[in-house]
């Protein structure tokens, strides 16, 4: 049977009324914009396979942030 975790509830997450502040952002996610990507599954494993012949292994947005610049430099 799955046992049901679920957070306790400590002066961390408990806060007055008129004091809450947002989270903060993961470092390197300030000023930019989030785009999906749908792809096939071929190419989704074919990326994934890609990824893990790294260690540590890159991740998918690494991957195409570099070949996007790649790209990028040719055409400009």
């Amino acid at each position: 049977m799955k046992e049901n975790r679920k957070s306790a509830l400590d002066a961390g997450l408990i806060t007055r009324k008129g004091q809450a502040k947002p989270a903060d952002m993961p470092s390197g996610v300030h000023n930019t914009v989030a785009v999906t990507v749908r792809l096939d599954p071929d190419r989704y494993k074919r990326l994934v396979a890609y990824g893990a012949r790294f260690a540590p292994r890159r991740k998918n947005q690494e991957i195409f942030v570099e070949a996007l610049d790649a790209y990028l430099a040719t055409v400009e």
